[in-house]
């Protein structure tokens, strides 16, 4: 994988289940998890390239339902 990224989503109450059903099947997702503040929603995804980043978060399914997207790029790993 070329490009590892950290994203931080938020959503409805209501939503952030279906949100998180969303990550668990991307093919992409190292790991998701929900956490506090007002970001839910953090996962850490491995993609082939930046053009399967951008397809991941701005045409994947689970996004009709967040409400605000933070994505980070990975450039390096301290541990």
């Amino acid at each position: 994988f070329g490009v590892r990224a950290v994203l931080r989503a938020s959503a409805a109450p209501r939503d952030v289940a279906a949100v998180a059903a969303g990550l668990r099947h991307e093919p992409w997702v190292l790991r998701a998890c929900r956490v506090t503040g007002d970001r839910p929603l953090l996962a850490e995804v491995a993609v082939p390239g930046v053009d399967a980043l951008h397809d991941l978060t701005t045409d994947a399914a689970w996004l009709d339902r967040v409400t605000a997207l933070d994505t980070a790029v990975v450039v390096g790993t301290l541990k």
